[in-house]
């Protein structure tokens, strides 16, 4: 059974990925911090680690490094790798009303 670490700092996004990969039969091991990662993934034997871009306490792109070091695979994910361009977002960058991407 492959073994899955989710290094994630948003309490919600750590519980959704731990469900999806728990639910496909993967062993998962989750925490959010870079550093907590970091000691899981130098402790224990990992097939995958999918980390945040974006941690309270450091860049998860150093998760994907030391991961490397031990043949371990790193999937890295972001909220923040785009914003709207303003004719799509109003002053908080939430989507306008009517320009949800759909066809109408």
């Amino acid at each position: 059974m492959p073994r899955i670490l989710v290094v994630e700092d948003d309490a919600a996004a750590r519980l959704f990925f731990e469900h999806i990969l728990l639910y496909a039969g993967n062993e998962v091991d989750s925490i959010g911090t870079m550093s907590g990662g970091a000691d899981l993934l130098r402790s224990r034997r990992y097939d995958l680690v999918l980390s945040d871009v974006k941690l309270p306490d450091g860049n998860g792109l150093e998760i994907a490094d030391l991961a490397g070091e031990k043949g371990t695979k790193a999937l890295m994910i972001t909220g923040h790798a785009f914003t709207l361009p303003p004719r799509w977002s109003d002053a908080s960058g939430r989507v306008k009303p009517g320009n949800d991407g759909g066809s109408r």
